[in-house]
Parts: C-alpha cells; structure tokens; sequence
C-alpha cells in the first residue's frame, strides 16, 4: 500500500556514473524532480580565489590536527586549483580532491614539525594526491624507464651506476 510523504532528496554524482544509475529511479527524477549540472571549474578572480582560501582556512579547521597555511603555502594550493581546472583564466571547483591535497600536505608539515604549511609541503603532497590510476602509472613507467636504463647500461657498461 502507498504511503504518503513529502521530502527533498538530492544526489549528487559524475556524469558518466548517470548512465549506469537504474532507469526507474533517473524517469522518477527527470519526472518530479530537477537535473543540474554543475561546472567543474569557475572563474579565476579575486573573489573566487578568496573563496578558496576560506575553503583551505576551513579544511583546517574541519581536521583539527594540521597546522595553518602559510601565505606560499596558499598560493601553492592556488597555483594547483588553477592547474586542474585544465582551462586558462579558471580555477577547479573539485573541492574534494583539493581537501585531500590540503590534508597530505598538512601532515607533511605536522611529520616535519613544521608551524605552517608551506609550498613545498604541497609539491610533496602532490605525488601523495594521486588518483590509484595516476600512481598506477608512474609506478609503470618508473619500471619502464628503469628496464630501459639498465638495458642501456648492459650494452654500454658505466651508463647506469647502482
């Protein structure tokens, strides 16, 4: 028997995740509901970049255990906003991976007893902050370049030292 009730539900996901998404459940949101989509990357301005800072300032504060940033420690974590937004003049909007990078490089900071988190805190999170895909990779071309290298060493002795 129906029962009766009145709520608001949202979801959010990734586009290429709605296309496995039941098709009873897509036709009841299409039908009652509303779809938007959401840009993955917003303009670069002063505005927008002081929205990050608060965005950084707030992720401290959420985890409790990392220090604060320093203002290169900022600018870092801006210069990367702005890299992953792949667009120029844009900043990404992926705050989730962003907070992982500002949480990596934290800890770094907390592991070298450092004050403040600065920018080479966040260059060393960066190889931390790699997708298991992204590390997936670099670990095979590592292996690649280090066959190639010793291959070169076998034909030509003294090319690579171990």
């Amino acid at each position: 028997e129906p029962v009766p009730c009145d709520f608001l539900m949202i979801l959010a996901g990734n586009v290429e995740d709605v296309e496995k998404m039941h098709p009873a459940l897509r036709s009841r949101i299409r039908g009652y509901g509303y779809e938007i989509f959401t840009q993955s990357a917003m303009d670069d301005s002063p505005v927008n970049r002081m929205k990050l800072v608060q965005f950084i300032a707030q992720e401290v504060r959420r985890d409790g255990k990392i220090p604060h940033f320093s203002r290169d420690g900022v600018a870092a974590i801006l210069g990367e906003a702005c890299l992953r937004a792949g667009q120029p003049n844009r900043l990404t909007t992926c705050f989730r991976e962003l907070g992982g990078l500002v949480r990596i490089a934290g800890d770094l900071a907390v592991q070298d007893d450092s004050r403040l988190v600065h920018a080479d805190h966040v260059t060393r999170a960066q190889a931390y902050a790699l997708t298991l895909e992204e590390q997936h990779l670099r670990q095979n071309q590592t292996l690649e370049a280090l066959t190639e290298a010793r291959s070169v060493s076998v034909a030509k002795p003294g090319v690579l030292k171990q």
